[in-house]
């Protein structure tokens, strides 16, 4: 059965994105018996008599026939117990195919283990596929300037030169001004070397992101078949899960006043009847949704001078620019995308400053919005963490608020890695993370070990965030703000990032810990804390009901400039 989201033909999004006809399945196989091609769990038709050896098979598919749902093949083996190959491609007629050139814009800092990983992912792939490595030229960011002084950076550079000269690979070596910026970087390269390179889209891509370099032929052919009131699409990525690469992790999503959404997420792609979904195969759940930048593909014509990103550093960048950009006009198709690492085991540590700075500054751009409602908001931010006994992230929360209301100006004249620096130094200074052997006794720490730490637990811990994490809410702990007002429990709590923070309820002291990372610190229930987050939370209210609406025109009026 070859009936698993990487093998389906998804009939209604290239029936309207694409102008194409006479598709046809072209297969390379050995051993196989018999073929049965496959329209949803209908037989179209079945080939036998196949050759025993390796040998091509060229199938016919009715596209013009069918508007919906999605082809997909079986076979029958001659013997399970031989070897067989099965391989092959959907290959159609382009009615009028357009000419394409992508800019690949990667932007990175001190990873170079990953950025080696996938650079020389892509030499393979264009060293033996020329007419692919034609149609492309990779931008490479270095935040950090640390790439040029590697060996094997330098063998990969020479490599690029020699299977395609020039026009194939450029570093840039750049002042870190963080995953904004780096970004921002290659979209300015990408302009100023359009007309030379004759490029018509841009690609971005994570650094650590893992793919298959197969991804470059499918945007190829996804590009080239366009239809002419296409032609500017925006073409956005899935992300799917390193860990379990069978999970997609989300595939667009939804962002809409402090909310994020996504309609695709966590969904087991083995299963048939998970990969044939709406949310998957009808371009009409594209509708308002936006690409993370961990593969997203434009259009030249919306990576102007006029059009590059706000200077958010890092966080909720993506997010802002696509909505801008993109909304209503963004296609999603199965099997373009990338792996990637999950964050559900880690603290969003100094990320909390930037998650609560930059969606109020999503929300003032994109959406209008009471102030009251950001006050509410804005408080969860700084009442969440407290709950849990985080009280540096609350105190990031609450910078990331007051320089939101420093407006736009203060934003473009910031010197955003002065700032990422301080905010770094501050976090480390007051949460000290230690290996957990060092803080548990030794019994303790095996227990930990087994039933929180080994893969398996935190791959159920994976799941859990996403399923279990709201749970355990109810009115007593409200009542008494999860315990605080209540004499505390003598019994230490166990916390990370996948639990429900219902479950510290009258805990004095907790270890907070990172199960990936094997490490964590332990932190005490303090009144003063918890009295001086009811003082931030009354300013903060009274800052955003009296500044709010002023504040937000201003970052209206500076994104607007920008379109």
């Amino acid at each position: 059965m070859f009936d698993g989201y990487f093998n389906l033909f998804y009939l209604e999004k290239y029936h309207k994105y694409c102008d194409i006809s006479d598709l046809h399945l072209e297969l390379m196989v050995k051993n196989v018996k018999r073929i049965i091609l496959m329209h949803d769990r209908d037989v179209l038709y079945e080939v036998s008599n196949i050759s025993d050896q390796e040998s091509e098979v060229v199938l016919e598919l009715p596209y013009d026939l069918y508007v919906n749902g999605v082809f997909w093949f079986k076979v029958e083996l001659t013997d399970a117990n031989r070897p067989w190959i099965v391989k092959g491609t959907y290959e159609g007629r382009v009615n009028e195919s357009r000419d394409i050139k992508v800019a690949i814009g990667i932007c990175t800092f001190k990873r170079e283990k990953y950025v080696l990983r996938n650079l020389k992912s892509m030499m393979d792939y264009f060293e033996n596929n020329p007419e692919i490595r034609a149609l492309f030229h990779v931008f490479l960011v270095d935040n950090g300037s640390t790439l040029t002084g590697l060996e094997e950076y330098i063998s990969l550079q020479n490599r690029a030169y020699e299977i395609g000269g020039n026009r194939l690979l450029t570093l840039i070596e750049n002042k870190n001004n963080g995953g904004t910026g780096g970004f921002t970087r290659a979209m300015e390269e990408a302009i100023s070397r359009k007309e030379d390179l004759g490029l018509t889209n841009l690609m971005l891509l994570d650094d650590d992101a893992v793919f298959d370099p197969e991804i470059f032929s499918r945007i190829v052919g996804f590009l080239k078949a366009l239809k002419s009131e296409y032609e500017d699409i925006t073409v956005g990525g899935a992300m799917w899960r390193e860990d379990m690469p069978y999970m997609l992790y989300a595939f667009g999503e939804h962002h809409y006043k402090f909310s994020v959404e996504s309609p695709a997420h966590m969904l087991d792609l083995r299963e048939f009847d998970t990969c044939i979904r709406p949310e998957i195969v009808s371009p009409d759940t594209e509708k308002s949704l936006y690409s993370g930048w961990w593969c997203c593909t434009y259009s030249m014509k919306i990576i102007t001078k006029d059009n590059l990103p706000m200077p958010l550093f890092i966080h909720f960048d993506d997010i802002l620019f696509c909505r801008q950009h993109s909304e209503g006009r963004i296609a999603l198709i199965p099997g373009i995308g990338v792996w990637h690492q999950g964050f559900e085991l880690r603290f969003p540590g100094v990320n909390h400053y930037y998650n609560t700075r930059n969606q109020l500054i999503t929300v003032a751009v994109m959406d209008e919005i009471r102030p009251i409602k950001v006050a509410r908001w804005a408080t969860k931010q700084l009442a969440a963490p407290l709950l849990t006994l985080r009280y540096e992230e609350m105190n990031l929360a609450y910078q990331g608020i007051k320089d939101f209301l420093k407006g736009p100006d203060w934003l473009d004249t910031i010197d955003g890695e002065n700032l990422h620096l301080e905010i770094m130094n501050q976090y480390k200074r007051n949460v000290v993370m230690r290996p957990l052997r060092e803080i548990l006794p030794a019994e303790d720490y095996q227990k930990l070990k087994v039933e929180k730490l080994s893969e398996e637990a935190r791959l159920t811990a994976n799941m859990k965030f996403w399923k279990e994490r709201k749970q355990g809410k109810s009115l007593k702990k409200i009542i008494s703000l999860n315990g605080w007002l209540l004499p505390p429990d003598k019994k230490m709590g166990y916390y990370c990032n996948a639990d429900s923070p219902w479950s510290l309820y009258k805990k004095g002291k907790v270890l907070l810990y990172e199960p990936e990372a094997d490490r964590g610190y332990i932190e005490t229930r303090k009144i003063s804390k918890g009295i001086k987050c009811a003082g931030i939370i009354a300013c903060s209210t009274v800052l955003l009901l009296v500044k709010y609406s002023l504040i937000e025109r201003k970052y209206k009026i500076r994104a607007n400039k920008e379109c």
